[in-house]
């Protein structure tokens, strides 16, 4: 029964299931059974268990290992997740950085075209010498006026807060 419960082979000796059958008693099972073929079944067992206990030592580390991939699994998804977040801001920082380009480049032409048009000996010719528009200027705003001791020229008086104002942007009176 032995053998039959571990998967053994049996013994020359022991050949059929009636030999088995007329097993009564330990002295029986001795005659039919050496000690020999007992230590051999028993070193099988030992090598059985000893595999045995090796599957299982491995189903465990498989588990951790199994653990270990999940929670590495998880941490990759996220480290991808910050990743496409920051690619997705560079994205935006990039495309907002070459439409401010763009403007600077449009409005750069734009000073470039109007520079271009106001050297034009047209537009130069047109213009007023420093010294008319000053006079304009001032004049026009009301800013300057005239001393009571005008007499065949005009005498300018400009008021010091306005020259310090016109000083500011590079006007000289």
């Amino acid at each position: 029964m032995l053998y039959l419960v571990s998967g053994l082979s049996m013994p020359n000796n022991v050949t059929t299931e009636k030999d088995l059958e007329n097993i009564t008693t330990e002295q029986d099972l001795e005659k039919l059974v050496s000690t020999s073929e007992l230590n051999q079944v028993g070193d099988e067992l030992k090598k059985t268990l000893q595999d045995l206990r090796g599957k299982i030592e491995a189903q465990q580390k498989l588990r951790e290992v199994q653990s270990t991939l999940t929670s590495l699994r998880d941490n990759y998804e996220k480290i991808q997740d910050i990743f496409d977040s920051v690619k997705s801001k560079y994205r935006s920082l990039k495309s907002e950085h070459e439409n401010l380009r763009s403007k600077y480049q449009s409005v750069k032409n734009q000073l470039s075209s109007f520079q271009k048009f106001i050297e034009t000996p047209e537009i130069l010719s047109a213009l007023p010498t420093v010294d008319e528009f000053k006079h304009s200027v001032l004049w026009n705003s009301g800013w300057l006026s005239l001393t009571s001791e005008a007499t065949e020229r005009l005498d300018l008086e400009v008021r010091p807060d306005l020259l310090r104002l016109f000083n500011l942007f590079g006007i000289f009176i």
